[in-house]
């Protein structure tokens, strides 16, 4: 094997023999700095930290959708924006009134005021009222019976027809009565008394009854008409028991006002004529007929005036 060759370094300036830098980088390498712990071996494990293992946390729905936050407050916002306008705006509209017209408006309603038939009723806006006072209607009636419940005076109602008599149930007060005829005084009502008392059989009395005094808004025209309507009635009552020229008299009587009806009636003045028709008719049946029909029209008159 050859020999190494030799060779010199210069070390400031000074050649230096090969042999004594050798020991000089080995001395070097061999030596550890003091100023370093870990060339001391006097330094303390390094600690290593690890990431765990596990399910990742989940973000809140918030977070990961940063953008909801602000669409939720202008959805808010311009709900609340457009609940207030359209309070506003119904405000505005419901302060303004319709225009008016020249001339009354007119509308049918139709309205049953007893069992029988049916009749256009009206009612009239746009017109003069005037307040009346309707005196009281007092009669004597023949009562049949008086009960707690409309079912057991429907019950008697129809035993009654069978037996050919008429009645009509009237509610007052929370109870239901039956009469089967009408005077114009106590005298008359007995007389009638005694007739369904021998056709039935059944016991019965009479007594007074009335229909309170009634005070509304009408027209003047009809007002006027309702008032002559009620007079021809008491008319017709007075002479009931009679068969003279009398009680044709006021038969007439009531068809001419009945012709004279003015053209438009309020709805409660409609269901008082219809009444009044209706016992027109029934004063050329049978007795116990003309008795229904002259109960129908205090019975309308106390119900359909006060409405």
């Amino acid at each position: 094997m050859d020999k190494k060759q030799q060779f010199s370094v210069k070390i400031n300036g000074e050649q230096t023999d090969t042999r004594e830098v050798e020991e000089e980088v080995a001395a070097s390498l061999e030596q550890p700095k003091n100023d370093d712990p870990y060339f001391r071996g006097d330094y303390k494990d390094i600690d290593v930290f690890y990431r765990k293992k596990g399910k990742k946390q989940r973000r809140r729905l918030l977070a990961k959708i940063p953008n909801i936050k602000q669409l939720l407050v202008a959805v808010v916002a311009a709900s609340v924006v457009g609940i207030g306008l359209g309070f506003s705006m119904l405000k505005i509209l419901s302060n303004v009134e319709p225009e008016q017209s020249a001339d009354p408006v007119v509308v049918a309603t139709p309205s049953d005021s007893d069992e029988y038939g049916e009749q256009n009723h009206y009612e009239k806006q746009g017109e003069n009222l005037v307040s009346y006072t309707f005196p009281p209607l007092s009669a004597w009636v023949v009562q049949l019976g008086v009960y707690s419940s409309e079912e057991a005076a429907i019950e008697e109602r129809d035993y009654m027809q069978t037996e050919g008599i008429n009645p009509i149930i009237w509610s007052r007060d929370g109870q239901y009565y039956v009469f089967g005829a009408i005077g114009q005084n106590q005298s008359d009502a007995k007389e009638l008394d005694v007739m369904i008392n021998e056709s039935t059989g059944l016991e019965t009395y009479t007594r007074e009854w009335t229909v309170p005094s009634i005070e509304r808004r009408v027209n003047e025209e009809e007002g006027d008409w309702i008032l002559s309507g009620m007079e021809n009635w008491q008319l017709l009552l007075k002479h009931m028991n009679q068969n003279n020229e009398e009680v044709e008299g006021a038969k007439d009587a009531l068809t001419t006002w009945l012709e004279e009806k003015p053209n438009d009636l309020s709805a409660e003045g409609s269901r008082v004529a219809v009444a009044f028709q209706q016992l027109l008719q029934r004063l050329n049946e049978n007795r116990w007929d003309s008795e229904r029909g002259m109960l129908s029209v205090m019975k309308s008159f106390e119900n359909d005036m006060n409405q």
